[in-house]
């Protein structure tokens, strides 16, 4: 994707003013409007600038591959297969500022494409194997519509003693006191002790190596 030629100045006031606590929808459609952004520049902006505090906390307990070997790994099974399904389907997937791999499609909560899923989750699982890990539990989230395909498709590739079925993914993967997360959720790395392991990321680097946009590379003002 090439980024407008305003982006920059753009994420740059869009930084300056989240840092000040100006509401963020607010700051998304004065700044989306004065610079003329795309929808999908405005989703980057949305998903991809934080503060810097929360920069620091997130990417502290971002880990690197070779710790996860020989580990528990907990999946949050929706963020993560619907990311590497945006990319799969042609749609901007970046690096946050917080350094977690994220997408710009604003698909959440909307259907994929049968033949995404299942090839994300192939996708997964092959990497996954790679890892030689202890233990391996994807956590699907009850409230989400068709959540009953997903848990279809995962148990073609993984047993069903291996999905978990929650209407609170997020609490209980917060809650959990060992092993590793993996999930780009902001709100999950904020609350929980645990280490965090971009699975997305890793996953679509194995197979693709792909060039990702990173907001980090941004010559983002300070205010």
């Amino acid at each position: 994707m090439q980024l407008s030629i305003d982006f920059n100045e753009a994420a740059s006031d869009y930084h300056s003013f989240l840092q000040k606590k100006y509401p963020q929808k607010t700051i998304l459609k004065l700044v989306g409007d004065r610079y003329k952004l795309s929808r999908s520049e405005r989703s980057m902006l949305y998903r991809g600038i934080s503060k810097d505090e929360e920069n620091m906390i997130r990417s502290e307990k971002l880990i690197h591959m070779s710790f996860v070997k020989d580990q528990d790994l907990f999946i949050d099974g929706l963020n993560q297969i619907f990311t590497i399904a945006s990319y799969l389907n042609g749609n901007i997937v970046f690096i946050s500022s917080d350094g977690f791999l994220r997408d710009a499609s604003e698909m959440h909560g909307k259907p994929f494409r049968t033949e995404l899923l299942e090839r994300s989750i192939e996708l997964i699982d092959v990497y996954c194997k790679s890892l030689n890990l202890k233990q391996l539990l994807f956590y699907i989230d009850q409230q989400v519509n068709k959540y009953e395909k997903i848990k279809f498709l995962l148990s073609k590739r993984i047993s069903e003693q291996q999905i978990i079925i929650s209407d609170q993914v997020d609490k209980t993967l917060v809650k959990l006191t060992s092993g590793i997360i993996a999930t780009s959720d902001s709100q999950i790395i904020e609350n929980t002790n645990l280490d965090i392991f971009d699975l997305a990321y890793h996953t679509l680097k194995f197979h693709f190596n792909p060039n990702f946009i990173d907001l980090n590379n941004l010559n983002i003002k300070k205010p």
